[in-house]
């Protein structure tokens, strides 16, 4: 294996993004560069290392976070399937349309997973580029 330089690493508090106004789950100094490369014809690859629409749903009125009954995790969010799975123990349940909690009705996924990504990557670049990956 060829050993060089490590790359350039930059992190970013997508916490700040938010209060500057960005509400997309990129920095903006990644969206650039990834606008700046396409417009390029150059070609751009992104690791995503999250299944699912999204990663957890959370209640926004009071911050419930559904868990597996049998693993106390956070559940995932599968779309297709209207769904939340647990990925270590595959128990699924349906969205509650209710939050058990508060009674709200806000419950929103939440930290995009793969398939909510490439749903994202569809709508803002249509026809541009191809996503690849296994697992739901």
């Amino acid at each position: 294996m060829r050993k060089g330089p490590l790359p350039e690493v930059e992190v970013v508090d997508l916490r700040e993004e938010l209060k500057a106004g960005n509400r997309s789950i990129f920095g903006r100094s990644l969206a650039r560069g990834i606008r700046e490369a396409l417009e390029a014809k150059e070609q751009v690859m992104l690791f995503l290392n999250r299944r699912g629409t999204a990663s957890f749903v959370q209640c926004r009125d009071c911050g419930y976070v559904p868990e597996c009954r049998s693993c106390s995790v956070s559940m995932t969010y599968h779309e297709p399937e209207g769904a939340l799975i647990c990925h270590y123990c595959r128990r699924r349940q349906p969205l509650p349309a209710e939050c058990p909690v508060c009674k709200g009705n806000r419950i929103r996924p939440m930290a995009s997973g793969r398939n909510g990504w490439r749903k994202r990557q569809r709508r803002s670049s249509p026809g541009r580029g191809r996503s690849a990956g296994t697992g739901t």
